[in-house]
């Protein structure tokens, strides 16, 4: 009797970790609700701890691919890490993102942004191809936008570009 208990107490933990090893990313998004947050996709790919989006969109500003792989280890420190990388018409960028429950932390991130694919931008500068490099080394985040520390860099040639119209040689 023991031994037919053992048995089945194996079999539900390895079944548990066959479902949580295989959860597909479509579910998890239903569930989420990203759409709360601004998040918008076209389809969803891959599991929970390596899969993706594809059209992506965050309020309004189109993103494209979204692939996220998730550390499974980093669930015993009660934190989720996951090295993510977008890929689109307006940024190519990778980073890793720690989620925490009282905060988000941004780490590694560099990203090349095509300046005059951003919805949000001043129509005076959307005739001047520019390009924009962020490189954020640590940046803490809090879940309604709000950001408490970032050490980071910008690099962009938009200053030297609108410039050349009135003959100004300006720095980067």
């Amino acid at each position: 009797m023991l031994k037919v208990l053992w048995f089945t107490l194996i079999f539900f933990v390895a079944a548990v970790i066959a479902v949580v090893a295989t959860f597909p990313m479509k579910a998890a998004l239903k569930w989420a609700e990203p759409s709360r947050h601004g998040l918008s996709y076209g389809g969803a790919y891959g599991t929970i701890w390596n899969g993706g989006v594809s059209n992506a969109a965050y309020l309004g500003q189109t993103l494209g691919r979204v692939d996220v792989a998730i550390t499974p280890a980093s669930f015993l420190r009660g934190k989720i890490a996951a090295k993510v990388s977008v890929a689109g018409e307006v940024a190519v960028a990778r980073g890793d993102v720690l989620a925490a429950f009282e905060n988000i932390q941004l780490e590694n991130v560099i990203a090349d942004i095509n300046v005059q694919k951003l919805i949000y931008l001043d129509p005076r500068l959307r005739h001047t191809p520019s390009k924009l490099k962020v490189s954020i080394k640590r940046s803490d985040l809090t879940y309604d936008g709000r950001c408490n520390s970032m050490q980071s860099s910008l690099e962009t040639d938009v200053l030297a570009v609108v410039g050349r119209q009135w003959q100004w040689t300006g720095p980067r």
